[in-house]
């Protein structure tokens, strides 16, 4: 006897299995900002524009995140070869460009995350008024972006307890993992003596994910 197991039903627009993938195949306002209906759309962008948001996004996502949140600068983490045009309503100087590949270890014909990068970073970081929101991307969303928002997220509020930083990180966004090396320099950097480090490592590996769902991390 034939069993007839129905056919998975794809999104054609998304290409999306909605059972299999079911926060991924919500409408963007569903998945970063909780819109369910137009009723909750007010209050859905209470924090648009709220000086103490940063936004991560994938690169796939960064337009609609920028315009829902408000953000006007921008972080960006990506390899030297990718193809990218800064958005239109970011000025150049309120967007840092950081070129690295998503790596824990020096390899050859690959640039590791350094010293510098994290520098530039705490730089830029500190020199944002927050009269608007940061927005952060990667290219998928789940390493650089998610340890760039940790690090700053430490750094401008650092009587923070880094485990519950961590935690709040890992319940915004159950796909993230954090680039470890990123995290070990800024560590360094700001004197932390191996907390960050140890508060990443102690939420694990994020879930599979081929990119990460936009979200929000308050300071």
């Amino acid at each position: 006897m034939l069993s007839c197991t129905p056919r998975p039903r794809i999104d054609l627009a998304t290409g999306i299995n909605p059972r299999a993938c079911p926060q991924l195949a919500m409408p963007f306002e569903v998945q970063c900002f909780g819109i369910v209906t137009e009723h909750q759309r007010p209050a859905a962008l209470r924090n648009r524009n709220d000086g103490r948001m940063i936004y991560v996004t994938p690169l796939s996502k960064l337009d609609e995140t920028l315009a829902l949140s408000g953000a006007q600068r921008l972080v960006t983490l990506l390899r030297k070869d990718s193809t990218f045009a800064r958005p239109a309503g970011v000025l150049r100087e309120n967007h840092l460009i950081l070129q690295m590949h998503d790596i824990t270890e020096k390899t050859p014909g690959m640039i590791a995350p350094s010293r510098r990068h994290v520098t530039d970073l705490l730089h830029f970081a500190r020199n944002w008024d927050r009269s608007a929101p940061l927005a952060i991307n990667c290219y998928a969303g789940i390493s650089r972006s998610t340890a760039a928002a940790y690090i700053i997220a430490a750094a401008l509020a650092p009587d923070r307890d880094e485990t519950e930083l961590a935690r709040e990180l890992r319940a915004r966004a159950p796909s993230a993992t954090p680039n470890i090396r990123l995290i070990a320099l800024a560590d360094a950097l700001l004197g932390r003596e191996s907390r960050m480090i140890e508060a990443v490592k102690s939420i694990g590996r994020g879930e599979e994910a081929f990119e990460g769902v936009p979200f929000a991390l308050g300071i």
